[in-house]
């Protein structure tokens, strides 16, 4: 049985330049030239389309143009092609310093690295301890919630006195509480980005 993950990237790179980079690198072989094979993994990249990019980027907060696809064998070289995805996965990370999220089956988040922070989801157990501590960056893991998954909008509690000067502050502006607490948040991100990339 095949399990399948996808990796959708923020790149400069194009699809057959990320499947160079991890031959280059990782020693992978390839097929026809137009796919990488190491035992108990097969990889495969393509541009991502227009309708794909707007939809994550509006669940996820940026725009992927490559989509990285690794089929994964469960009856044959499993573990071997699980430790694969991991040196893959990792070695584009490294390598490329764009958003980044690693799916299983389209939807579950199995880690993403959102604004430099790479994040591991504790809730889908992908990897040992041991398999993670050959990452060679800072790393994160938390529960990482899928938005591809739930149909309900993420909430955050803030206190009465934030809510009142917000709403106040939309409406003399003409624009919802939503869209105002969006760009406040959005206005801080930005900031706090900034501010990590010059450390």
């Amino acid at each position: 049985m095949s399990l399948d993950y996808d990796l959708r990237i923020a790149t400069n790179l194009q699809p057959k330049q990320t499947l160079e980079l991890l031959a280059k690198q990782l020693n992978f072989e390839w097929e026809k030239n137009q796919t990488l094979y190491s035992p108990g993994i097969v990889i495969s990249a393509i541009a991502e389309n227009e309708n794909r990019q707007t939809f994550m980027q509006s669940l996820f907060g940026f725009t992927p143009t490559v989509n990285i696809w690794f089929w994964l064998d469960s009856n044959q070289d499993y573990e071997q092609g699980k430790h694969s995805l991991l040196l893959a996965t990792t070695t584009l990370l490294n390598s490329l310093p764009g958003d980044a999220v690693l799916l299983f089956n389209g939807e579950s988040i199995v880690l993403e690295k959102i604004a430099g922070a790479l994040i591991f989801n504790k809730d889908l157990a992908t990897w040992s301890e041991t398999q993670l501590a050959e990452i060679q960056q800072p790393f994160y893991i938390e529960s990482l919630p899928s938005p591809l998954l739930s149909h309900e909008p993420p909430s955050l509690n803030i206190s009465n006195a934030t809510h009142t000067r917000l709403k106040s502050i939309a409406i003399r502006q003409g624009i919802s509480l939503t869209e105002l607490a969006n760009q406040a948040i959005e206005a801080y991100i930005n900031t706090q980005i900034a501010e990590l990339s010059q450390n």
